[in-house]
């Protein structure tokens, strides 16, 4: 899996879920108020889940896919999706933090690769991949 490309691609499932947490942010100021506390939760989390839904699949928004997940219905893929989508920006979140955390392990498997096959860090200090800028003659 390419995290970085899988980080690109889940940009429009956070869009969304920023787009259902600030719609229910909005509903709840102006309707949601009116029920009792326990009613609001039900309604703030079936307005989640039909949200999560129609950003799901209207906008072909499929988190599995983007995380190179083959699922065998795509129904089901945008299920899962409506399911990230529904919790707002802390869903996508999740997400990405777990991506962080997966690139962050490829970086320590990289480095114990290398130093198993005889390559110190010292090699990479002592030929740099980047060039040190050229000097600027002072009369310019």
């Amino acid at each position: 899996m390419d995290i970085e490309k899988a980080s690109f691609a889940l940009v429009s499932a956070f869009a969304a879920g920023f787009a259902v947490q600030q719609t229910l942010e909005i509903l709840d100021a102006l309707w949601f108020s009116t029920f009792s506390p326990r009613r609001k939760r039900q309604v703030i989390a079936a307005s989640s889940a039909v949200l999560g839904l129609v950003f799901a699949f209207t906008a072909n928004i499929r988190i599995l896919g983007a995380l190179g997940i083959k699922v065998p219905v795509d129904f089901v893929d945008g299920v899962i999706s409506a399911l990230f989508l529904s919790a707002g920006t802390d869903g996508v979140n999740s997400l990405l933090k777990f991506l962080q955390y997966k690139k962050e392990e490829q970086k320590g498997e990289a480095v114990k690769t290398q130093q198993a096959a005889g390559l110190s860090s010292a090699t990479t200090e002592q030929f740099p991949l980047v060039l040190p800028a050229p000097a600027i003659p002072a009369g310019l």
